[in-house]
């Protein structure tokens, strides 16, 4: 898996799949020409339901909090509201509003209460409401323009879904991919709504797809993809956190790999290393217009009890943490820990019939066997067992890297108390498309009988 050597190159450089047993399955009707025309299809369908579910729908609650709080990081830089959730997709929806250049309430009293760092009720609800009442005349603007730009997401994660089920399974299988993602009403639903959910999936599928590329050749271009990928998923959803310390072990091991085969040194892999790394945190100082803070006493306590640390030992990380120079946005950190207080804490939820404040172990994979179509939820799981047992039995070591991430973020949601809606895994969906689109090309190879196809796929 790290530091692989030429065959993996190869891989990479051919669109078709790793092993000429894959090329040879896959249907050739589909020039590169008409590919493209298809995706381009797939795309343009995909913007046109979009844009009408836009203009027919109202404001859902996320909206009208975070197309408020954005278009106030646009004007100020100062990032006190809405601190639960990070700032790429609220920013992005403020590129809208610049068209329509509403007016800000600063003085409504929910501004001054907003101030407070890591307040759950800082201040937005007020602020909402004042938002709405001074552009009355502009609500309709407000609700299109604020929400447009934020169709950009889904689109290019549908292109991202092609490009990547293309290289693991060939022209057809990154097809359907993305008509299994455009196609299914959770993708559909959660696109015109300025929410992270939609921008994590897309960022953890760019990670993926730049981890890759930087495993099989640690140049400095794929450092930047790497950097880039891990710094985009820090600003668009606080749980993908968690790629910090896996980028870390990552990089480290494969550094170790490439030093002793002798493929690099250990200055250059450091280096390499650093370069991803100091990319992410570039992006995440940027994002926050680089309002770098020290680590103060309240946000030292806060990082210790992220990981359960008491006693004399969480003394000593307190101190070290307020010895190190600026290096976090402060609301980068209060939100993070909103985000574990909520996934420790729980809100309440209702799965079946009950109702809980801490949830079930098991809501997510029950939520998404209810809330996915049949076709989705049916090709999906058929998908990713037929790359699992495909992986299991070596024939396709990189499908390590289709059916591990999903398998382990849900597996992660799993032991969250945080239970109130399937959007929260669509992270995991575009693996799931690209696993069942590989199948349906292993299925329907017109190539060859379809008895001998499903013997084949199997």
């Amino acid at each position: 898996m790290f530091g692989l050597g030429g065959r993996e190159k190869q891989f990479i450089r051919q669109p078709a799949g790793a092993e000429a047993e894959n090329s040879q399955q896959q249907p050739t009707l589909l020039n590169p020409r008409k590919e493209i025309i298809l995706l381009a299809l797939i795309v343009v369908v995909q913007l046109t339901i979009s844009l009408s579910l836009l203009v027919r729908k109202g404001l859902f609650i996320d909206d009208s909090m975070h197309i408020p709080a954005g278009y106030s990081y646009l004007l100020t830089h100062d990032y006190r509201l809405n601190q639960e959730h990070p700032p790429f997709i609220k920013l992005l929806s403020a590129v809208g509003l610049w068209r329509v250049h509403p007016r800000f309430p600063f003085e409504s009293p929910g501004w001054q209460k907003a101030a407070t760092p890591g307040d759950p009720d800082d201040g937005m609800e007020r602020i909402e409401e004042a938002f709405f009442d001074v552009n009355a005349d502009q609500f309709d603007r407000i609700s299109f323009w604020g929400r447009v730009p934020v169709l950009v997401v889904p689109m290019i994660l549908v292109i991202v879904v092609w490009w990547f089920g293309r290289q693991f399974f060939g022209p057809f299988a990154g097809l359907a991919a993305a008509v299994l993602l455009t196609t299914e009403p959770n993708i559909v639903g959660n696109s015109i709504v300025v929410q992270n959910d939609l921008a994590a999936a897309l960022a953890l599928l760019l990670f993926l797809v730049a981890l890759k590329r930087y495993l099989a050749d640690s140049d400095w271009r794929a450092a930047l993809m790497l950097g880039v990928a891990l710094g985009f998923a820090l600003i668009a959803k606080y749980s993908l956190v968690v790629l910090v310390p896996v980028s870390f072990l990552l990089l480290t091991l494969n550094s170790i790999v490439r030093v002793v085969r002798k493929q690099s040194t250990v200055l250059s892999s450091a280096a390499s290393g650093l370069f991803v790394l100091a990319t992410a945190y570039f992006i995440l100082l940027a994002s926050y217009a680089f309002h770098a803070d020290r680590i103060d006493a309240e946000e030292s306590a806060v990082i210790c009890n992220w990981f359960y640390l008491t006693g004399h030992f969480a003394e000593l990380s307190q101190k070290l943490l307020m010895s190190l120079p600026p290096l976090l946005p402060k609301y980068f950190v209060y939100g993070i820990n909103m985000v574990v207080d909520d996934s420790r804490e729980g809100r309440p939820a209702f799965l079946l019939g009950q109702v809980s404040n801490k949830g079930w172990w098991y809501y997510f994979p029950v939520a998404f066997a209810l809330k996915t179509t049949i076709p989705f939820l049916m090709s999906s799981v058929v998908g990713i067992s037929w790359a699992t047992f495909r992986l299991l039995e070596g024939r396709r070591k990189d499908l390590l890297y289709l059916v591990l991430p999903p398998l382990l973020y849900l597996a992660l949601s799993m032991t969250s108390h945080l239970n109130i809606g399937v959007r929260h895994v669509l992270p995991i969906f575009p693996f799931l498309a690209i696993a069942a689109g590989g199948v349906l090309a292993a299925m329907i190879d017109i190539q060859r009988s379809p008895a001998r196809a499903l013997a084949t796929a199997c």
